[in-house]
């Protein structure tokens, strides 16, 4: 009975020599000549079962012309590979085992030298797919990993992934762009249950400057950092639609607040210490007001 990998691979076979009478020959000489070789080169006997067995290291398979069309070996590495070769004996097609134990199968393009996809289950247990250019580099790959994220990546000429397209195991979406050294710069991403977008800058330091999102409260604040990670810039709009900017000094203390509310606005201002030393606003009523406080929040004038 075929197991499901040889079912594939004889199907996808037959797909890609349907237009060709002298193909299907071939294919058909691959199934009886092969074993009448490899009766003449293995060694025959009978199992404990009855049946007959044929052992080789290696196989090959020629056409009526002469030219190898297929090859079955197996190396002192535990490898294991099965090549079909087109007429002019260019690798076309390779399913193997490697000495890990990880199946792989291969599709080569007419010249033989450049590997245009691969399948793959890795020994973590990732499946992965590969699409390669036309000097056999991976431009783009499709991966599902053990721990149950999938991931689409984007390759460019130097091997590095400059885009991510991913889901993982939460369930969260994810996007993340890469610069041409592989630093990701920019990462938006959805938290998987509640919903709420989020995006993120890097720095070529990898270090996070600036992100714009949406919070659990149904607000949404832009945020910028230095370089040493303390928030500096903060513009939030709250679920009321209440817009609200604040500033921090190096230290990531507040030291400046500007609020707008519906039938109000106000600027606060700060010393080291938190402590509100200055504001100025409009009051409801429409008149402006000024109030100065000393370091333990006490008035010290007042107008009007």
């Amino acid at each position: 009975m075929e197991s499901p990998i040889e079912a594939a691979l004889l199907a996808r076979i037959a797909c890609l020599e349907a237009r060709s009478r002298q193909s299907r020959i071939a294919l058909l000489a691959i199934c009886v000549v092969g074993i009448g070789l490899a009766a003449t080169m293995g060694q025959s006997g009978r199992g404990g079962g009855g049946g007959h067995v044929i052992e080789a290291e290696r196989f090959v398979l020629r056409d009526s012309a002469g030219a190898i069309r297929a090859k079955l070996s197996a190396d002192s590495q535990g490898r294991a590979s099965l090549a079909l070769l087109d007429k002019n004996e260019k690798s076309r097609i390779a399913l193997g085992v490697s000495s890990d134990g990880a199946p792989v199968l291969v599709f080569g393009d007419s010249d033989s030298h450049a590997t245009r996809l691969e399948m793959s289950v890795k020994a973590d247990g990732t499946t992965a797919i590969g699409l390669g250019d036309a000097k056999g580099k991976f431009r783009m790959t499709m991966e599902v990993k053990a721990d149950g994220s999938s991931h689409v990546f984007l390759i460019d000429e130097k091997g590095l992934a400059r885009t991510d397209l991913a889901l993982m195991p939460d369930g969260s979406p994810l996007l993340a762009f890469s610069d041409d050294e592989g630093r990701v710069r920019a990462r938006l991403n959805s938290d998987g249950k509640a919903g709420t977008p989020g995006l993120m800058l890097f720095d070529d330091a990898g270090k996070p400057r600036a992100t714009l999102g949406m919070s659990p409260d149904k607000s949404w604040g832009m945020t910028l950092v230095d370089a040493e990670r303390n928030n500096r810039a903060r513009l939030l709009i709250s679920a009321d639609g209440s817009p609200g900017l604040s500033l921090s000094d190096r230290q990531g203390r507040t030291r400046a607040s500007f609020n707008v509310f519906a039938d109000a606005a106000n600027l606060l201002m700060y010393d080291r210490a938190g402590k509100s030393r200055a504001q100025l606003g409009v009051w409801p009523d429409g008149l402006p007001a000024l109030n100065l406080f000393d370091p333990q929040g006490e008035t010290l004038w007042s107008s009007p």
